[in-house]
């Protein structure tokens, strides 16, 4: 960890202490915080970044999505050869580090376990935070998403596009929890779900800036973000597909002693 210490150090013109505790912002004025929302996709990510980021101790990245350690992560490399000024230039707003935190997000962590290796090599006490949803919903979602920016020909069904995710790894998200619990301790990791972001959005958020390690706060705009339009679904597809899913989510909820809840019947989420 001081070998990236000592590459902020000299990006930033910084001193970071290296007995630090990497998590208590207290004992560094100037400590970049390295906090991520990992995914999953289609879990309600981006209006948990929004919320994250309305907190006064966080500053956002300068874009929120930036999958920069992601295609490292496809090629399998770890560590990776990193430009880590440009990782740091890209991430860092404007006027840091006179602010201390900053924030990154990107759905394509946890199904990518080539680039989850890379951050814990890049960042090993970095906080996570992972929110998760039905599967099938996150399906349903994806394929609005993708037939709302024309990705997707009307020919293409609902049927044929979960039928080929199923076929991948994309959805075995048991799988990759097992994968970032063996490089991560569980206490750097909160898991949350879609559904309680929706029911208690406020009682949720004051769980994530708890486990950043940050005071209270009342986030005041909870909009939801990236919205996807409801393009309609033959309900005998969602069927099938809820079924198909129903050990995939069951592995999940074990894992984590969670629930992942009821499916959406809210407006869809990113």
């Amino acid at each position: 960890m001081r070998k990236i210490d000592r590459k902020i150090e000299k990006t930033w013109n910084l001193h970071l202490n290296p007995g630090t505790d990497h998590m208590n912002p207290t004992e560094s004025p100037h400590f970049l915080g390295y906090y991520f929302i990992i995914g999953t996709m289609k879990s309600g990510t981006t209006s948990l970044y929004a919320y994250v980021t309305q907190h006064p101790s966080i500053v956002a990245a300068r874009r929120k999505e930036l999958n920069t350690l992601v295609p490292w992560g496809l090629k399998g490399v770890s560590p990776p050869p990193p430009d880590f000024k440009k990782y740091i230039r890209d991430m860092a707003p404007e006027g840091f580090p006179s602010t201390p935190f900053m924030l990154g997000e990107s759905s394509g962590y946890i199904n990518k376990p080539g680039s989850l290796n890379i951050l814990r090599d890049l960042f090993p006490k970095a906080r996570l935070i992972l929110s998760y949803r039905p599967a099938a919903d996150r399906m349903a979602s994806f394929y609005r998403m993708m037939k709302t920016r024309k990705r997707y020909p009307d020919s293409v069904s609902f049927r044929d596009t979960y039928r080929k995710w199923l076929e991948g790894s994309r959805y075995h998200d048991a799988e990759h929890a097992q994968h970032l619990l063996s490089l991560f301790p569980r206490e750097q990791i909160l898991v949350l779900t879609l559904n309680e972001l929706q029911h208690d959005p406020q009682g949720t958020m004051q769980r994530v800036f708890k486990h950043l390690g940050l005071p209270p706060h009342q986030v005041d705009d909870l909009t939801p973000r990236n919205v996807t339009r409801k393009i309609p679904i033959p309900a005998d597809q969602m069927r099938e597909c809820k079924l198909a899913c129903e050990e995939l989510d069951q592995a999940v909820e074990k894992i984590w002693s969670l629930r992942l809840g009821t499916h959406s019947k809210t407006p869809d989420h990113p």
